[in-house]
């Protein structure tokens, strides 16, 4: 890990501030002020940011990269609960109160990660309410789509586990032009398998099936193009 302190300044595309709703509507004094606080971490691929049970300090904002957060099951297997992009934050639960990681988080490619300690950004939500309630907002959807995952883990069939999680890739990582999409995956094949209760031998299959059927073209290991966008997403519904 490589630590910057007060690398905003240098900053051209700011997310911190700039591209993060929780920030929205800020002036530019208070934004400032908020720079001021930040410390850049980097992270190689691989690369843990935080183990399961490990007292959080910070709040964590993902700048470049992507991250996985986990559980370990009994089996040895991961069961990955959440993927993180650009944007995106973390370590929202010692905002509010001293608590531990409920997740190990693994860096999926090399990341820079805005960080601002837990005391400070506390101090922040006393003078700016509106941003607790921001937080707040981001943390009951990341929860609707934590069960929708379970639900659909639960619900549906094999088809539509692959073709919906394809559909939520694409949303949040993907590139549409069009009626189409380029995407590239998040996480290998052995990954999506974990992500949606699956082995990596059913989830190379219907990512087969549904290249025959039109829907997706497999570019090299990590990419697909989303060929027919209407047709997967109903598929996956």
């Amino acid at each position: 890990m490589e630590v910057i302190a007060n690398y905003c300044d240098h900053c051209k595309e700011r997310y911190c501030t700039q591209k993060i709703s929780i920030f929205a509507g800020l002036s530019t004094e208070e934004t400032v002020r908020i720079h001021g606080l930040i410390q850049r971490l980097f992270f190689k691929k691989g690369e843990l940011l935080v183990l399961d049970g490990q007292t959080y300090d910070r709040l964590m904002i993902v700048h470049g990269g992507r991250l996985k957060a986990y559980r370990d099951t009994a089996d040895g297997k991961q069961q990955i609960l959440h993927l993180f992009g650009p944007g995106d934050f973390l370590g929202e639960r010692s905002l509010f109160a001293e608590t531990n990681s409920a997740y190990t988080v693994e860096a999926l490619t090399d990341v820079a990660v805005c960080t601002i300690p837990s005391e400070a950004f506390q101090a922040l939500l006393d003078e700016y309410p509106a941003i607790s309630k921001r937080i707040l907002k981001t943390l009951s959807d990341r929860l609707i789509h934590l069960e929708r995952t379970i639900e659909s883990m639960g619900a549906k069939t094999i088809d539509k586990r692959v073709s919906a999680v394809l559909v939520d890739f694409a949303e949040k990582f993907g590139k549409r032009q069009g009626n189409r999409f380029e995407l590239e995956l998040p996480l290998n094949r052995e990954g999506i398998a974990n992500y949606i209760g699956l082995t990596r031998e059913t989830v190379t299959r219907k990512m087969k099936r549904l290249e025959r059927d039109g829907m997706i073209r497999a570019i090299g290991n990590k990419k697909i193009e989303i060929l027919d966008w209407e047709a997967l997403r109903d598929s996956g519904e």
